[in-house]
């Protein structure tokens, strides 16, 4: 079976003394819908080697169809995770693999390729609709917005609002979504051909 490598959040309990990473369930049927196997990848593995070198190993020994990063948290809450995931962009351009961002990971990307973020409104627990390669109803959680695209990366969704909502890389098969699929279950079918499309190497 296809594997797909997906990062996961960060949470702090102060109480415990324990840092955790996580990911809902939701995120980890949807993977499995679309018929591959997932495989959460931690932080830590970075952070106990910052050259990355056991990272790639990993990528090079498991050989994953596919990365995304997943959402939750704002970029620099975590600099750990905001690093770890550079990395996995670097690998995946690297290596070709498809690699898509959802929300935060969306925000990752675009920070990755030099773009800007603003904060906008109406975006958290908030349902929009999505027009561009398909229009859709979309569940958003971001309180960020794209204001400036980085470098190769072209809009291909736009929500009501006129906010940006979703890119891909003209050179590299890398996406970046602002809303959560994984809340959108069941998935209309252009959703479904969408997301499809992009999981596979066409470069």
């Amino acid at each position: 079976m296809n594997k797909i490598f997906f990062s996961q959040r960060i949470d702090y309990f102060e109480s415990r003394s324990e840092i955790r990473e996580g990911i809902d369930v939701k995120f980890v049927e949807l993977i499995l819908d679309f018929g591959y196997f997932p495989i959460g990848i931690s932080h830590t593995i970075i952070k106990r080697n910052k050259n990355c070198k056991i990272l790639k190993t990993i990528i090079d020994e498991l050989n994953p169809s596919a990365i995304i990063l997943t959402g939750g948290q704002n970029i620099g809450e975590f600099a750990e995770r905001d690093f770890f995931e550079f990395k996995l962009i670097e690998i995946a351009i690297e290596h070709k693999i498809p690699l898509i961002g959802i929300c935060r990971g969306a925000q990752v990307v675009n920070a990755y390729f030099g773009g800007t973020l603003v904060k906008i409104e109406n975006h958290v627990k908030a349902k929009h609709k999505i027009s561009g390669k398909m229009e859709s109803e979309v569940v958003c959680f971001h309180n960020n917005g794209i204001k400036i695209l980085g470098k190769n990366l072209i809009e291909t969704f736009q929500s009501s609002d006129k906010n940006i909502e979703g890119f891909e890389h003209e050179i590299y098969p890398i996406t970046g979504l602002m809303w959560h699929p994984e809340r959108n279950t069941p998935l209309s079918s252009s959703m479904l051909k969408y997301l499809s499309e992009r999981l596979v190497n066409k470069h």
